[in-house]
C-alpha cells in the first residue's frame, strides 16, 4: 500500500487533533486490490482516455517527465478546431534528447477527468506520434493527482472523495510499438542516405 499525506510532527491540543483527523483523509491511497485489473509483468507506460472539449479521446500518454502538455496536430485537427483559437507558441519544444520543434501554437481547452474539469493550455506540435496527445506535470499536479503506472491509474481527490482513472495496456502496447517500429523505420532510411539521426520526444519548454 502507498500513500501520499501530509506529515504531521505535532499534536499538543485538541483543535489540532481534529485538524489531523482531516489531514489524514485527504491522502490519495493505491491498494493490492487495484492490482487485480493490471496485467502482470508489465512495463507499460500509463496511457490513458480522457474527455477533451466535447470528445473522449483515447491513446493521452501520461508523462511525469514532460513539463507540459502536448496536443499532436491530427488531433487538433479532428477535434475541429479553428485555427484562429491558436495563440503564438512561447518557446521552442525540446525533447529528451535535445531536438528541438517550433509549435504551432497554444490552445486552451477544458479536460474533465471524473468529475472535475480543469482549463488546460496545449502545446500544438505537427510532428508524428502515435499517441494524441501528453498530460506532464503541471496538469497533474493542478489535478493533484498522483500517477502510478505500476497500478496502471491516476488517482486524485475530489468534493466526492477519491477518483480514479486507469490506464489501457493494450493501447499502452501498441503505442510503444509504434514508436519502435518507426525509429526503425527512419534509421535505416538515415543510414541508406549515410547518416542516422534518432526521433525525438517532447520534454519540456526551451526559451529561444
Amino acid at each position: 500500500m502507498i500513500k501520499q499525506m501530509h506529515e504531521v510532527l505535532s499534536v499538543q491540543s485538541l483543535p489540532k487533533k481534529i485538524k489531523t483527523v482531516e489531514t489524514e483523509r485527504e491522502c490519495v491511497t493505491f491498494f493490492q486490490a487495484d492490482l487485480e485489473r493490471v496485467q502482470h509483468p508489465h512495463s507499460d507506460l500509463l496511457v490513458v482516455q480522457l474527455r477533451i472539449g466535447e470528445y473522449d479521446v483515447k491513446r493521452i500518454l501520461v508523462d511525469t517527465g514532460s513539463s507540459v502538455e502536448v496536443m499532436y496536430y491530427d488531433l487538433f485537427k479532428q477535434l475541429n478546431i479553428s485555427q484562429d483559437q491558436l495563440k503564438p507558441a512561447r518557446a521552442l519544444l525540446v525533447g529528451f534528447n535535445a531536438q528541438a520543434h517550433w509549435p504551432l501554437g497554444t490552445v486552451s481547452l477544458k479536460i474533465r477527468v471524473g468529475s472535475p474539469e480543469l482549463m488546460t493550455e496545449f502545446v500544438v506540435v505537427d510532428i508524428p506520434s502515435p499517441y494524441n496527445a501528453i498530460m506532464g506535470r503541471d496538469w497533474l499536479h493542478r489535478m493533484k493527482g498522483v500517477a502510478s503506472t505500476f497500478h496502471q491509474a491516476i488517482k486524485f481527490l475530489t468534493l466526492r472523495g477519491e477518483e480514479a482513472i486507469y490506464g489501457d495496456q493494450v493501447a499502452a502496447k501498441q503505442c510503444y510499438l509504434a514508436t519502435v517500429l518507426t525509429k526503425m523505420a527512419m534509421k535505416r532510411s538515415s543510414n541508406d542516405r549515410g547518416g542516422y539521426r534518432s526521433a525525438g520526444g517532447c520534454g519540456s519548454w526551451s526559451r529561444g
